[in-house]
Formats: structure tokens, sequence, C-alpha cells
């Protein structure tokens, strides 16, 4: 089961892949989920202490703002830690699609 400290973990590497990426590459960080054939590609993550995670979809050229409406391609997901088989960081063509971020927060609630 996937702890708060896996997703410090993955935050760091994904910063060190980001800063250390070979010409022409960046990283993309996928996250795999019981139930899922595909890997979900989140933006953000939340850790919270009552063992659940939030992901949130990276959403495509969107700046984060809190007043400009939602994306329609944005989507949440909200499962127990459990369900997170594992973390991927890979690198991928720079510039083969829109570029990706990832951070996340431990939440109390």
């Amino acid at each position: 089961m996937p702890s708060e400290g896996i997703w410090r973990r993955a935050k760091y590497e994904y910063e060190q892949a980001a800063e250390r990426a070979p010409d022409g590459f960046e990283p993309v960080v996928e996250v795999y989920l019981a139930g899922r054939t595909e890997p979900m590609v989140p933006g953000f993550v939340e850790v919270r202490h009552d063992g659940w995670v939030r992901l949130e979809a990276e959403v495509k050229g969107a700046e984060p703002d809190d007043e400009a409406p939602i994306p329609e391609d944005c989507f949440w997901l909200h499962v127990p830690e459990s369900c997170v088989l594992g973390i991927e960081i890979r690198y991928r063509k720079a510039g083969a699609g829109p570029p990706l971020g990832f951070s996340y927060v431990e939440s109390g609630e």
C-alpha cells in the first residue's frame, strides 16, 4: 500500500528527471490503478490521512486558475491507497504532447 513517502519520492524523482532530462525529452508520471487497464497521468495528487488518494487528471494546456471554468477533459479519481499498484516516471519525446506537470499535497482531512 503506498504511503505519503512514496508520493514525496515520486515528486522528487519527477523534479530530478525534469532537471536532468536528455535533450529533446521530458518526464511523465503514470499511476497504475487496480481496475483500470491504462495508467492515469495525474497533474495533482492529494494523499489523505484517512487512507484515500485523490488524483486529478493532468489537463493539457490549462493554467491553474481558481476563477476559470474547469476544462471538460478534467476528471478526478478518489481511490483507497490500496488501489495504487505502481507509479512510473519515464521520458517521452518533448513536444509529443502538451507540457505536463506533477505535484502532490498531504491532507489531514
